[in-house]
C-alpha cells in the first residue's frame, strides 16, 4: 500500500490482474490436450490443480528457513526470501523452457491421442 494511495486503484489494479490471470487454466487445459487423450488429460489436470496449494506449504518451509540465515550477499532479512527465490525461479523456468519448446509430445503421445480420435466407421 505503499504506492497506492486510494482504494479504487487497488480494485482498479485486482480488476486488471483477474483479466490477466482469466486465461491459465484454460490455456493450461488445452495445452494439455494438444499432448494428451481424453483418458489421460483429466488426471494431469487435477495434478495442476494441486499444485498452488503443495506450492503454497512449501513456500512456507522455503521462506521459514531462509529467514534463519543471517544474510544472502548483501540481501537482508525479507529481501533474501525474494533474491533466493527468484534464483530457483529463473532456474526453473530455463529448464522448463527448453524442455517444452519443441511442441513435440512426450513418450509418442501425439499418437496415441490420434488413434483415440480415429473415426469408428473407418475403423475395422
Amino acid at each position: 500500500m505503499r504506492y497506492v494511495k486510494i482504494k479504487s486503484a487497488v480494485y482498479a489494479g485486482r480488476y486488471i490482474l483477474g483479466i490477466f490471470e482469466a486465461g491459465i487454466f484454460p490455456g493450461t487445459a488445452y495445452y494439455l490436450s494438444r499432448w494428451y487423450g481424453k483418458s489421460e488429460l483429466t488426471f494431469r489436470l487435477a495434478i495442476i490443480m494441486s499444485i498452488p496449494p503443495v506450492a503454497g506449504v512449501i513456500g512456507y518451509r522455503l521462506a521459514s528457513g531462509i529467514l534463519k540465515l543471517d544474510h544472502f550477499g548483501t540481501k537482508t532479512r525479507w529481501r533474501m526470501i525474494f533474491a533466493i527465490e527468484v534464483i530457483i525461479t529463473i532456474g526453473i523456468a530455463i529448464v522448463l523452457f527448453v524442455l517444452l519448446r519443441t511442441g513435440h509430445s512426450p513418450l509418442g503421445a501425439h499418437k496415441r491421442r490420434k488413434s483415440e480420435h480415429a473415426d469408428p466407421l473407418l475403423v475395422q
